[in-house]
């Protein structure tokens, strides 16, 4: 028999894939990836997985060795606008919630992310804000509740 340890490899990789089939990430060009990206390799609007945290496992039924899997993927928007001002502030937080609004619409439509997962659903969403040199950013980070019973074959 085959053990399965995981889905959260799977479900990463469903994510970005469903993500990037988006018409609107697509036609906005927002830069999407399955790991954390770094302050200077992020572009102007990103989607990024960052982490998995936590992830448990216990038993399900004992005699056919099936598991429960739980685990968070954690995730961040990042949007970066020119300028200083009121205007530009609250453009690149409203850019921010559009697109987490993307990733809330993606769950709702399909909650097994490519059946990787037998449910997941936007469980946090805080933001920050800021600005650097180029302009103001807004920063929204995400974590993604997921379920799954693991059954070996």
């Amino acid at each position: 028999m085959a053990t399965v340890t995981s889905t959260i490899h799977a479900a990463m990789n469903a994510f970005g894939d469903g993500m990037l089939a988006r018409a609107n990430i697509i036609s906005a060009k927002v830069q999407v990836s399955t790991g954390y990206l770094g302050g200077d390799s992020a572009a102007k609007e990103s989607i990024q997985l960052t982490d998995v945290t936590p992830a448990t496992q216990e038993w399900g039924l004992i005699g056919n060795r099936r598991r429960n899997e739980e685990y968070t993927l954690n995730g961040l928007i990042w949007v970066l606008k020119a300028g200083k001002n009121e205007t530009v502030i609250r453009a690149a937080r409203e850019r921010a919630f559009e697109l987490l609004a993307e990733v809330e619409d993606f769950l709702r439509l399909d909650p097994t992310i490519a059946s990787t997962t037998l449910v997941s659903e936007l469980a946090s969403y805080p933001l920050d804000q800021g600005a650097n040199q180029e302009g103001r950013w807004a920063q929204v980070d995400f974590a993604i509740a997921c379920k799954k019973d693991l059954r070996s074959s």
